[in-house]
């Protein structure tokens, strides 16, 4: 649940609406708003496995940001890994 909410997340700082997000993970307009309001729960340390998860997608842009050139280099390269790395674990979550 927690790799779903950072995927919503993440697809909302994409670009995404939080309709398009929510419909990218078969939920709704609100669970991305709960999903967003969990990410700012974790950041002011209530949700300390959450805020884990949260501190490996940023160090998977720490690591890709020092091996690039450039920042939209940097940034292309981070949010592919992390791409990857989310729908891995959603992947897993639909096994279960």
């Amino acid at each position: 649940m927690q790799w779903r909410q950072l995927g919503m997340v993440w697809a909302c700082l994409c670009g995404d609406g939080i309709v398009e997000a929510g419909n990218k993970f078969n939920k709704d307009h609100a669970t991305v708003v709960y999903s967003q309001q969990m990410i700012i729960d974790a950041l002011d340390g209530y949700h300390p496995l959450l805020m884990q998860k949260l501190s490996d997608v940023l160090d998977a842009i720490e690591i890709q940001n020092t091996n690039a050139s450039d920042f939209n280099t940097a940034f292309i390269i981070s949010a592919r890994n992390i791409e990857r790395m989310l729908i891995k674990r959603l992947k897993r979550l639909n096994q279960i």
